[in-house]
Order: C-alpha cells, then sequence, then structure tokens
C-alpha cells in the first residue's frame, strides 16, 4: 500500500509540473533588461571590426548621439556626443521565431564626448529591433528617438 501511495503522490507532481511547463504563455517570457552602459576610453570602436550596424539619435538622426551594435560579440555601443543634458539610449526588442523573448535599454550616462557600452548574448538568426534616442537618465523616460528604427538580424557575428 506505501508503495502505491508513494507512486500515486509521485505521479501527481509530474503531471502539475509537465502541466505548468505546457501551460505557459509565450507572452509572460519576455524579459525587460535596464542597463547603464560601461565606460569605453579610446577611439570610435565603429571601425574596430566588421559586423556593425549604426544610426543617430532623434528623429532624423541629428539630436546629440549614436548607436551602434556590433555583432562579433553582441555589443550596444553609444557615443553621447552633444552638452545638451540628455543620455543617449538604445531601446530594443529581441525576437526568436517571430516572437518578441527580451527587450530592453542600455543607456550611456557618461556625458558628452563619451562612448559607452552594454555587453549582450543573443541568440544567432535571432532578430533585432533597435531605435537609438535621447533619454532623461533621472526620470527614465524616452525624449526623442529616431523615427525609423531599424530591424536586422544576428548571425555568427554579422549583422545581415
Amino acid at each position: 500500500m506505501r508503495v502505491r501511495t508513494a507512486s500515486g503522490a509521485a505521479g501527481a507532481v509530474f503531471f502539475s509540473l509537465a502541466l505548468g511547463f505546457a501551460s505557459a504563455s509565450p507572452a509572460a517570457a519576455v524579459t525587460y533588461e535596464r542597463n547603464n552602459a560601461t565606460y569605453h576610453r579610446g577611439e570610435d570602436p565603429r571601425y574596430t571590426s566588421s559586423g556593425w550596424w549604426w544610426q543617430g539619435a532623434g528623429k532624423f538622426g541629428h539630436a546629440g548621439g549614436v548607436g551602434a551594435f556590433q555583432a562579433d560579440g553582441d555589443k550596444f555601443w553609444i557615443a553621447d556626443t552633444a552638452r545638451d543634458g540628455y543620455s543617449v539610449a538604445i531601446r530594443w526588442t529581441n525576437y526568436r521565431n517571430g516572437s518578441p523573448y527580451r527587450e530592453g535599454v542600455c543607456v550611456n550616462k557618461h556625458g558628452a564626448g563619451t562612448w559607452a557600452y552594454c555587453g549582450k548574448d543573443f541568440y544567432e538568426n535571432s532578430t533585432l529591433w533597435v531605435k537609438t534616442c535621447t533619454y532623461r537618465a533621472k526620470k527614465k523616460k524616452f525624449v526623442e528617438c529616431n523615427m525609423l528604427g531599424s530591424e536586422f538580424r544576428v548571425s555568427n557575428g554579422k549583422v545581415v
């Protein structure tokens, strides 16, 4: 009788776990990441390797900063190019199999004339949607984002 009770309890636990995993919603799996970029001492990093995408901040790309993505190493790079009191940020969403599974913001709060980066680890052949924005860091609020944004795939260290 004890064997039957123990195996019945084990079966109930297994069934509950299986049911819990099967009913998990894909929408619930999206995680939001807010990162303060790490200061970079040195030259403009965009020309140090292949596999780059970059975009200016603001509606038309002329509002105080540059955002870039380095596919080899999965790094977002951000330059603050204006003494305007704003930070510069990259707003991003990562899609896998057509559905968003991660999104976030990477913010350069180091001031005008600086480059900074956020290291990420994206699945190969996943898709990124990215916008570069001016950002009010103390209020955690986007001020003005590039109207176009960009969407591209990350594959074997290259932007495709």
